[in-house]
This record gives C-alpha cells, structure tokens and sequence, in this order.
C-alpha cells in the first residue's frame, strides 16, 4: 500500500491537509480553511516563495482561528498537481519551523529538522537527538543515535552523513 504523509495542527483539528499519490506537497480543504503565506518578520503576504503557514477557520464553530500562525516555513504550489486535482490548492513540504534553529559558533543558523533529510538513509537509525553543548569555549553539536545494532560501521555511517551535510561543512569550515 501507500503512505501519504498528513499535515495538521492539534488546534486546526490534526487533518488539515494530506500529500495525494503525486507525492509533491499538501492538498488542504479549501471549504473549509483560508490559507496566506506571510513574511514572518512583517505579517505581509508573500506571493512568491517561502514564508510562514498562516490559516484562518472557515467553519469552525467551537473554537474559530482567525489568521492563526503555525510557525512553519512552506510556500504554495501554483501549479496543477500531477494527481488530477483541479480545484485544491497545495503547499509544499514544510521546511522548517521558525524557532528550531540554533546559532553554533559564529556560523549561520542550523536547523536540526534538515539532518532528518539525510541522516534517515542510514537504515540502522530508529531515531535521533541533537542538542548543543559547550566544550572548552567551543559549541558543539552533540548527535544521540539510537540504532538496530551497534557497530563502527554504523557509527561511521551517521557520521559521514552528517559530516556531508552542507551547513555542517560550511560551520566546520568558518571554525
């Protein structure tokens, strides 16, 4: 069978909206929610590209949510989508959310949800923790792995694929 990721938010209900067999963003119920895409640092609207999911409650009458910002960063999908559907409107995966990024050094901003892209491809890996640490004046990421089975080349492997990881080399580079 297929598995089609869902987006939602526990105050939205949960569903909001769901990926289709096209496996290219999220189809959202148009009856039902008005969804803007703002800048984050000003409230305006973006047309174009990424900016923050903000949803309004078109029928919800327990608890309405009138432009409720969820802090996640998407942008729309103006394109038809390859499934079929004419009439539903799509947003891309989400990025990332605005406050899970840590300054390490001096470096630019890491978001720890950009690991999960690649440090998944590691077929041992049940799950993982980041946290940030300072070792002699230093900060450090620290990488918690828990694994199917212990062994070097395991260990080896999640750190070549974080180690590969554009930001991570760009920070390692500046110090």
């Amino acid at each position: 069978g297929h598995v089609h990721t869902h987006y939602g938010l526990v105050e939205m209900g949960l569903g909001l909206a769901v990926e289709c067999n096209a496996y290219d963003g999220y189809h959202f119920n148009e009856a039902d929610t008005l969804l803007e895409i703002i800048d984050p640092g000003t409230g305006e609207t973006v047309n174009e590209g990424e900016g923050e999911l903000v949803f309004t409650t078109l029928s919800n009458e327990g608890m309405p949510l009138i432009r409720y910002r969820t802090h996640d960063l998407s942008h729309l999908i103006p394109e038809p989508c390859p499934c079929g559907a004419t009439t539903v409107l799509k947003f891309g995966k989400i990025s990332r959310r605005l406050e899970s990024g840590v300054k390490v050094g001096g470096g630019d901003e890491i978001y720890f949800s950009l690991f999960d892209e690649f440090i998944y491809n590691v077929s041992e890996l049940v799950d993982y923790q980041i946290s940030v640490t300072d070792v002699e004046g230093k900060d450090l990421l620290l990488f918690t792995a828990e694994v199917t089975r212990i062994g070097d080349d395991v260990e080896k492997g999640i750190r070549d694929v974080v180690w590969d990881c554009p930001l991570v080399r760009k920070n390692i580079k500046n110090g």
